[in-house]
């Protein structure tokens, strides 16, 4: 999370789509977030086999979203999402990963509003504590959410889904104290009370040392519980 040397209204910019005359609103806690017990998994470099996965598991209000990767045959931990889920909406708390000595939190959280249409957007900017590796501190984390389109088939070894909500996202960060910053954009596609079926994305981190990756994901399996 770096601070941007941009302003927010601009990634807006990057965001291409025409609203609809007349819209649906979309609840996106119906397409984020899983019933407890659900999980995902993923294949990220193209062969149909799963290479990370996601596992949800409620406690109240509040829902984690537990990441693994998998090594050989086994899957490990790799950090958790912290999100509360109300008759609000759906908030990102903060996360945690193994070995950081506790939950790095998000003021404010990242709020998203409980119902949202093709062409809408969702702006945020929040400063994150930074405790997982030293200098110990705090990072911006500015970005926008933005439905962009809606009834798109999309196709996964997992099955063929044909009724999927198309959202883009920009996520700029920088450490408070400055140096480097990073950028991210990611066209998901997800699909109702399944989730996420599918990831085109990329990132940028400029500063030294300059890095660019993209990736690829793809649904290759699921389970949904009751």
């Amino acid at each position: 999370m770096r601070k941007n040397v941009l302003p927010v209204c601009l990634f807006a910019a990057l965001l291409v789509s025409a609203a609809p005359v007349m819209a649906e609103d979309y609840d996106l806690r119906e397409y984020f977030l899983m019933s407890s017990g659900s999980y995902q998994v993923y294949d990220d470099d193209n062969d149909g086999i799963a290479d990370w996965g996601t596992r949800f598991t409620w406690m109240g209000d509040y829902v984690l979203a537990n990441d693994y990767d998998k090594d050989g045959a086994a899957w490990d931990l790799d950090g958790v999402e912290i999100w509360r889920r109300d008759v609000a909406g759906l908030s990102l708390v903060g996360s945690w990963e193994p070995g950081a000595p506790g939950v790095e939190y998000l003021n404010p959280p990242i709020s998203f509003p409980d119902a949202l249409s093709v062409g809408e957007t969702v702006m945020w900017a929040s400063l994150e504590d930074e405790i997982e590796d030293p200098p110990y501190g705090q990072e911006w984390v500015i970005g926008v959410l933005q439905i962009a389109n809606e009834g798109v088939p999309v196709t996964t070894p997992a099955g063929t889904f044909p009724d999927c909500l198309e959202i883009r996202f920009v996520d700029l960060e920088q450490d408070v104290e400055g140096g480097a910053w990073w950028i991210s954009t990611e066209t998901n596609h997800y699909a109702r009370f399944i989730g996420m079926v599918k990831s085109v994305g990329s990132e940028m981190q400029v500063g030294n040392p300059a890095t660019y990756e993209e990736w690829t994901e793809k649904l290759v399996g699921y389970f949904v519980a009751p």
